[in-house]
């Protein structure tokens, strides 16, 4: 157990700290706290990119030299996708026009990732991290596509349950007569969304440990409801039977709109 707390601080040591300047302009700066597709997709770049650099590290110690580069090498093909789709989303987050032009190393510098880990040759550290690369690539937790799933169903449970305390909050406080055109629009958006979210809520109640978020399920579950309600403000509940009815409303539509 110890040696895997290990590999997990040698991953965060490649998050950020310093970069070299580079190639192309940035257009944003820093972490995508307002989009969650893109927060998402930095999480997961972040993290692809400190298993990269683990694995060069740990493939040039004679220990390891043999036996590591074929078993990264194939989670790295199994992961393709999902890291090029990150990629894709970040080069247009950071670099807009230039988005095509921009390379792996650009976005990594963009995110202020590090460009070698710190571990020393040899040392006690570097090995206990590198003896235990092998199995923590099995894990869920470095399935990077399944990774992106499970945190997206997450985003679309909590912009549920939030819409839904929203809902609950607005309809005591709305005169008797627009309380009942709150009631159609929500009802009509329970029946658009009812069977994603039932879908998101089990999936996660099963592999929550899968997630990485902080709590258990049913807490992370009442933090958001508790969102919803203190978001139900007057001037949002005298518009929210119209919003119901709006693309907006989608609890996935944080994360089908690209960059």
């Amino acid at each position: 157990m110890k040696s895997l707390f290990v590999l997990f601080w040698t991953l965060l040591a490649a998050l950020p700290l310093h970069a070299e300047t580079p190639q192309l302009v940035q257009r944003q700066q820093g972490y995508a706290i307002d989009n969650p597709r893109v927060l998402v997709q930095q999480r997961l770049f972040g993290l692809a990119h400190g298993i990269a650099l683990l694995a060069a590290t740990c493939g040039r110690e004679p220990a390891y030299r043999e036996t590591l580069p074929p078993v990264y090498a194939e989670w790295q093909e199994r992961q393709e996708s999902t890291i090029a789709a990150s990629q894709r989303d970040l080069a247009r987050y950071y670099f807009r026009d230039r988005a095509l032009e921009a390379t792996r190393r650009d976005i990594a510098h963009a995110l202020k990732l590090k460009d070698s880990l710190s571990l020393k040759p040899g040392s006690q550290d570097l090995h206990a991290a590198c003896a235990t690369f092998v199995e923590a690539l099995g894990k869920p937790r470095y399935d990077l596509g399944r990774q992106y799933l499970m945190l997206s169903l997450a985003w679309r449970l909590s912009e549920a349950m939030a819409t839904e305390a929203r809902v609950e909050a607005c309809r005591a406080r709305l005169p008797v007569e627009e309380t009942a055109r709150l009631d159609e629009s929500a009802l009509l958006w329970q029946q658009a969304f009812d069977a994603g979210i039932e879908e998101a809520k089990k999936t996660l109640a099963q592999r929550w440990d899968d997630v990485q978020l902080d709590g258990t399920f049913d807490e992370w579950m009442a933090r958001a409801r508790e969102d919803g309600k203190r978001s139900a403000v007057a001037e949002r509940c005298n518009t929210l039977a119209q919003w119901l009815l709006t693309r907006k409303a989608d609890p996935d539509d944080a994360f089908n709109t690209e960059p």
